[in-house]
C-alpha cells in the first residue's frame, strides 16, 4: 500500500511539474491555446539562441480524425515559425496515426522538448472549428 501511495504522489508531482514547465503535456488531454503557444515559443526560443540549432516538429493525426488534417496543422506551424523568423531552422514531419487525439512532438537540438495534443478534428490549439 505504501509503494502505491509513493508512486501516485510521484505521478502527481510529475504532472504538476511538467504542466508548469511547459515542456511536456501530461496525459492525453487536449492542450489549451495558451499551453500550445507557450510550448512552441519556448522551443523556438531555444532554437533562436543557437544559429546551428534545428527544431523538428512531428505531427500525428489522431486515430479517428479527418484525413489530411495534418496539412492544415503543418501550415499553421509553418506560419508560427515564419512569424518568429526561424523558418529556416524548423523542420515539419508527419508520423503515423497515433492515439485518439492528434499530437505534436517537438525536438530541439536533437532532444525531445515536449508534446501537445489537439482536440479531435481541430486544426490548431487556438482555432476551433
Amino acid at each position: 500500500m505504501v509503494q502505491k501511495s509513493i508512486v501516485l504522489v510521484a505521478i502527481l508531482f510529475f504532472c504538476v511539474h511538467v504542466k508548469h514547465s511547459a515542456t511536456l503535456a501530461c496525459g492525453d488531454s487536449p492542450t489549451t491555446c495558451e499551453e500550445g503557444v507557450r510550448l512552441m515559443d519556448n522551443a523556438l526560443i531555444e532554437t533562436m539562441t543557437d544559429p546551428d540549432a534545428v527544431t523538428v516538429i512531428v505531427l500525428y493525426e489522431g486515430q479517428y480524425e479527418k484525413k489530411n488534417l495534418n496539412a492544415d496543422r503543418a501550415a499553421i506551424v509553418t506560419n508560427f515559425c515564419d512569424a518568429r523568423k526561424v523558418s529556416e531552422q524548423c523542420i515539419i514531419a508527419f508520423g503515423k496515426k497515433s492515439g485518439e487525439l492528434g499530437r505534436m512532438d517537438i525536438y530541439v537540438k536533437g532532444k525531445r522538448f515536449g508534446s501537445a495534443f489537439f482536440e479531435k478534428n481541430q486544426r490548431s490549439f487556438c482555432i476551433k472549428r
